[in-house]
């Protein structure tokens, strides 16, 4: 099994299975200028829409985005502590296909 992200939708592939589905991981605000903030997705920057929210924002904090418009605002704890699963799920997708593919 592979995980597949385009940034809009991921794909989640097993040699049987194809599951396509929107998942909406953290990007750490780097920048804010009036409703749009400047994002990083671990190196991709992008921009998102502000108005959504009705929190504050601040550099730092991580955002889920969908279609360009933030849905969440997360703290930096919350937002680092989400993308170290995301990390351990890729990990262990990973190993899962690579037992599938010996067995």
């Amino acid at each position: 099994m592979r995980l597949h992200d385009t940034g809009y939708q991921t794909t989640l592939i097993s040699s049987k299975i194809r599951i396509t589905m929107c998942l909406a991981a953290p990007a750490r605000v780097i920048s804010i200028a009036d409703t749009v903030a400047t994002v990083d997705y671990g190196g991709v920057e992008t921009q998102c829409r502000l108005e959504t929210l009705t929190e504050k924002v601040s550099v730092g904090d991580y955002l889920l985005v969908h279609t360009g418009f933030a849905i969440r605002r997360l703290s930096p704890k919350d937002g680092e502590e989400t993308l170290r699963l995301f990390d351990e799920l890729s990990a262990s997708l990973g190993k899962a296909e690579g037992e599938t593919k010996a067995a």
